[in-house]
């Protein structure tokens, strides 16, 4: 609809799909594809041709036209961006805010391939609780030229003052850190310095970076001055296992959470009062029973006794009360799960991953207008990233906003095409339009990709609800063998078994769902899919025996 609004707005007078996607899209990443596809669908809902248009114009090496008359109502017609908040909402001062990015590799060694993001990612983790500073994760902007630009484009596009670069190098025992302090609005180098230390020294890097940063931002530190000296290890080899767990970590697949757990367990080996590398390793233990890889009896007992843990080495981790929060959420404890994810923010309100969950859970108690706010607030901090956009997304089709849910998930796929979440979401948007053939496709590509039984489940109920019920029974058969092989959660039954209208079946599967403590059952009372179940006197007892916060209006 904001694309037709622009087009509106400047007819009859082309518009350049640069000046579109400013416009549209002012404050996120967007590529063309998703302007395609919302032109696309404009000619869908016009009943328009390309090749022979009527209402919008493809102008070759220019841009597009809206062909029609255009009557004003009420002056100039407002454009209200889908994904990002504009400017002046999401934060109006550049200047508090600092980008770190991934360092380079000039030597393009694939043994420091985890430092890269490794490094800077402590350094973030040093500065954000820092006051009066917001920490963004920096990515590089698709369509940069090269690494100087990505800054200065970054900048622009996400309002951040300052930049911090930097390049990483390895000589036999010792690394060279050189970092640079860029003004993103002029390119200008602030300051420039070179650390160099033994490997076996590797967070005396971040300790320095750190503290040099936050003096050439001229932070007023105060009584956080203490928390910029904390080191969470005093063993190399901890450290250096712990960051490569956090590498395996960020790819959210079976074969990464793997690796990630044994990395991390070895540096609790290396240092079993290393409380950072327990509260990781919770988050990595509950992720496949969050995802329906494994029963969640065999993932969620061992990551809240490790979270616990953690918060007994230390109570000011924002990591283990994420963990612990999110661990709350799936044992229906919504109250605990609520003040753990608040806890967590009032330690470091700049943790993205805090914002991304507490906004599910926001979603998943109904609780709308907030889950989009604090989705938003994740996205701030981390714009390019795949899993936070899809969080938004997520966000927005729960709240059943799903044209602008459906453009924020082809965002997230497009940054991130293996993301889980932004399959989902792109499919379940998709869906919520009555578009079952590009719903069915999402799903589809999901399978391939990851196989997953959510996304047979998803493509089942879509199926159905588009009138084929004899691809909607063989996705049901394909989970029943799926189901010999390893565990499928029985939501992901009764999501297929709902948009067939076998309302017995689906309530077996939602029983059965709840005698394993399926942790997709958080989902339930805000799922669309569930609809025509919500009349049932066992569907509510269900929700009742859940120990769900008071019910909301969900139409």
């Amino acid at each position: 609809m904001s694309v037709l609004v622009c087009l509106a707005e400047h007819a009859p007078e082309p518009v350049s799909k640069e000046q579109l996607l400013q416009q549209v899209w002012p404050a996120t990443f967007v590529g063309e594809g998703v302007l395609t596809r919302s032109i696309s669908e404009l000619r869908r809902v016009f009943e328009d041709e390309a090749k022979e248009p009527r209402v919008i114009q493809t102008i070759a090496k220019r841009g597009y036209r809206l062909m029609v008359p255009v009557t004003p109502t009420s002056g100039t017609a407002e454009v209200v961006p889908v994904s990002a908040p504009s400017r002046e909402s999401a934060d109006p001062s550049p200047g508090d805010r600092v980008a770190i990015f991934p360092l380079a590799n000039p030597d393009g060694s694939p043994d420091m391939e985890y430092l890269l993001s490794g490094i800077p990612g402590s350094i973030m983790r040093g500065l954000s609780p820092l006051p009066g500073l917001t920490v963004v994760a920096g990515r590089t902007v698709p369509g940069t030229e090269n690494r100087e630009n990505n800054a200065q484009a970054f900048g622009k596009k996400f309002v951040v003052g300052t930049a911090l670069q930097g390049r990483l190098l390895q000589r036999r025992t010792k690394l060279r850190l050189q970092v640079d302090l860029v003004d993103t609005k002029t390119g200008e180098k602030l300051w420039a310095d070179e650390y160099d230390h033994d490997f076996a020294e590797l967070f005396l890097v971040q300790d320095d970076v750190v503290k040099d940063v936050s003096k050439q931002l001229r932070l007023n530190l105060g009584a956080e001055a203490a928390r910029l000296n904390k080191r969470h290890t005093q063993s190399a080899e901890a450290y250096q296992l712990y960051l490569k767990g956090r590498h395996w970590f960020e790819s959210r697949t079976a074969e990464g959470l793997t690796k990630s757990v044994e990395y991390f367990k070895g540096a609790i080996d290396a240092d079993p009062q290393y409380a950072l590398a327990y509260a990781e390793l919770a988050a990595a233990l509950y992720l496949p029973g969050y995802y329906g890889m494994v029963r969640p009896g065999e993932s969620f007992p061992s990551a809240r006794s490790t979270a616990e843990k953690s918060l007994e080495l230390d109570d000011g981790l924002v990591e283990a009360h994420e963990a612990l929060a999110t661990l709350n959420l799936f044992d229906w404890r919504w109250n605990a799960a609520e003040e753990e994810y608040r806890r967590s923010l009032e330690i470091n309100s700049n943790h993205a991953l805090s914002h991304f969950h507490y906004s599910a859970y926001l979603a998943e108690v109904g609780r709308y207008p907030e889950a989009i706010c604090e989705a938003t607030q994740a996205q701030i901090r981390d714009p390019l990233s795949g899993l936070i956009n899809a969080g938004l997304a997520w966000s927005l089709w729960a709240a059943r906003q799903y044209e602008k849910a459906l453009q924020q998930a082809l965002i997230a796929t497009e940054l991130n095409p293996d993301s889980i979440l932004a399959r989902v979401s792109a499919g379940l948007a998709h869906e919520g339009n009555g578009r079952y053939r590009e719903s069915i496709a999402e799903f589809q590509e999901g399978i391939n990709r990851h196989g997953g039984s959510i996304f047979l489940g998803f493509q089942g109920h879509a199926f159905a609800r588009s009138g084929d019920k004899e691809n909607a029974w063989n996705n049901i058969r394909k989970l029943e063998n799926l189901s010999k092989e390893r565990y499928v959660a029985p939501s992901h039954f009764a999501i297929a078994f709902a948009g067939l209208e076998e309302k017995e079946s689906a309530i077996r599967a939602l029983q059965t769902a709840y005698d394993n403590r399926d942790s997709f059952l958080v989902f339930t009372r805000m799922l669309p899919q569930f609809d025509n179940l919500r009349s049932d006197s066992r569907f509510q007892d269900l929700l009742r025996r859940m120990n769900f916060p008071d019910s909301v209006d969900l139409d």
